[in-house]
């Protein structure tokens, strides 16, 4: 989350930026990334620089999506049992349990940052 809130402030402070108001955030199911442990840490680290006191992070999930090269199955992982409050994906096709590549979810990106900036 700090290199979050680094990205919004180092192109806040290139674009002249009063404040932060919004910053909207795909976080992929991928990372293992919980929602709620990155609204904690977003609070606590916006309350560090002044341009992001007022911000508000709004997080979707992203699933994960996998490719299967052998018989082209195109989807969601299998499920294991729920570990630490969440589900940890089996990275192996769920029809042939040939080896998959991820095509969608792994990624943490900054879609998009609200600011109020001078006229």
């Amino acid at each position: 989350m700090s290199a979050l809130t680094d990205t919004v402030l180092e192109a806040s402070k290139k674009n002249k930026v009063i404040k932060v108001l919004r910053i909207d955030l795909d976080v992929g199911e991928g990372t293992m990334a919980q929602e709620d442990a990155l609204m904690f840490a977003f609070d606590t680290l916006k309350a560090e620089d002044k341009l992001l006191t007022e911000a508000k992070l709004v997080i979707t999930m992203v699933p994960l999506v996998l490719k299967c090269t052998p018989c082209g199955y195109e989807g969601s992982p299998e499920r294991m049992e729920e570990t630490f409050h969440m589900f940890t994906p089996m990275l192996k096709c769920p029809k042939c349990q040939g080896d998959i590549t991820i095509t969608k979810g792994r990624d943490c990106i900054i879609r998009n940052i609200e600011a109020e900036v001078p006229d």
